[in-house]
C-alpha cells in the first residue's frame, strides 16, 4: 500500500512537469509600431519654390480661375517641416509648411491638427490630385481640394491621410526662426516662421489681454508691437486661442511666430504664449 502511494505520488509529479513545459509562460507581447520611426517611402522631387514656378508659368492644369492642379498622373512629392501648431487655437484648419526654398499653406478640414502634424513635423505630400491657389490678398500659395466659393477647396478629414504622410517624430528643437527687422521684409517671407528682436508692445497694448472682445476684428484682436525706431507690426490673437486673456508683457525683448499678411497689413500668429519673451527695459 505504501508502494502503491509512493508510485502514484511520482506519477502525479512527472504529469504536472510535462504539463507545465507545455504551457507558454511568456505571452507575445503585440510589436507597437514607433510613430518615430515612420518613412512612407516617398522620394521628395520638387521643392517649395519649383511649385510657385510651375504654377506661375502654366506648368499646371486650369481648374478654375487661378485654382490650378496637379495632373492626376504627376508623381511630384514634396517634403517640408510644419512651422505652425493649432495646440494652442490661435491656427484653425490649416498647416503652414516650409522647406530650404520658400513656404505655403495646407487647407485641411480638420482640427486638433497637433495631434499628427504639430510644429516641428517633416512631412512628404504627394501633390498628384491637389489644387493650388495663390491667394494675393494674403500672399500666400495654398494647396487644398476642389473648390469652395472660387477658392481652394479643404482636403477632406477622410482624404488627408492619402496625401499628406508623417517622416519620424516632430523636432521643434530643429526649427530656427528667421530673424526679421520690422519694416525691412517682403512677401517672400510671408508664411515662415520669423523672430523679431528688441521690441515691445505698444504703450496702449502693453498690460492689456491678447484678445479683447470689444476691439475685435472678425474673431480675433490686433495688436501692435514696435521696435525702438517707431517701426510697427500687427499680432494677431484668434478669439479661440488658449492664451485669449493672458497679459501682454510690459517689456522689451523677442517675439516668434508666423509671418501672414491680410491686404497691405503683414501680421504675425504666435503658436503659444512662451513665443513672446520681453522681460529687458523697454525703448525710452
Amino acid at each position: 500500500m505504501k508502494i502503491n502511494t509512493k508510485l502514484l505520488l511520482l506519477l502525479t509529479l512527472l504529469i504536472s512537469i510535462s504539463l507545465s513545459s507545455c504551457v507558454k509562460k511568456d505571452f507575445d507581447q503585440p510589436e507597437i509600431p514607433n510613430p518615430c520611426n515612420a518613412n512612407p517611402g516617398l522620394k521628395p522631387n520638387v521643392t517649395i519654390f519649383e511649385i510657385q514656378k510651375m504654377y506661375n508659368t502654366g506648368l499646371l492644369d486650369t481648374l478654375q480661375g487661378d485654382i490650378l492642379s496637379f495632373p492626376t498622373d504627376s508623381n511630384y512629392v514634396l517634403e517640408a517641416t510644419i512651422v505652425s501648431s493649432d495646440e494652442y487655437g490661435n491656427f484653425y484648419k490649416e498647416l503652414y509648411i516650409q522647406d530650404t526654398t520658400g513656404a505655403m499653406s495646407i487647407s485641411i478640414d480638420q482640427s486638433e491638427l497637433y495631434n499628427e502634424f504639430n510644429f516641428g513635423q517633416i512631412i512628404q505630400i504627394k501633390l498628384s490630385g491637389l489644387n493650388i491657389q495663390k491667394n494675393s490678398w494674403e500672399a500666400i500659395f495654398t494647396l487644398g481640394k476642389d473648390i469652395s466659393n472660387g477658392d481652394v477647396g479643404r482636403i477632406t478629414s477622410t482624404t488627408f491621410n492619402d496625401y499628406i504622410f508623417r517622416k519620424s517624430c516632430p523636432k521643434p528643437e530643429n526649427i530656427v526662426p528667421k530673424l526679421l527687422t520690422i519694416g525691412s521684409f517682403y512677401d517672400t517671407e510671408v508664411g515662415k516662421y520669423v523672430k523679431f528682436d528688441n521690441v515691445e508692445f505698444i504703450t496702449n497694448d502693453a498690460g492689456t489681454t491678447y484678445f479683447d472682445p470689444n476691439n475685435a476684428d472678425g474673431h480675433g484682436t490686433n495688436k501692435l508691437i514696435e521696435n525702438c525706431t517707431g517701426n510697427t507690426l500687427i499680432i494677431r490673437t484668434s478669439e479661440y486661442s488658449t492664451f485669449t486673456n493672458d497679459t501682454i508683457p510690459l517689456g522689451n525683448g523677442s517675439i516668434s511666430g508666423v509671418l501672414t499678411k491680410y491686404g497691405s497689413d503683414y501680421q504675425l500668429y504666435i503658436i503659444k504664449p512662451d513665443d513672446v519673451i520681453m522681460n529687458n527695459s523697454r525703448c525710452n
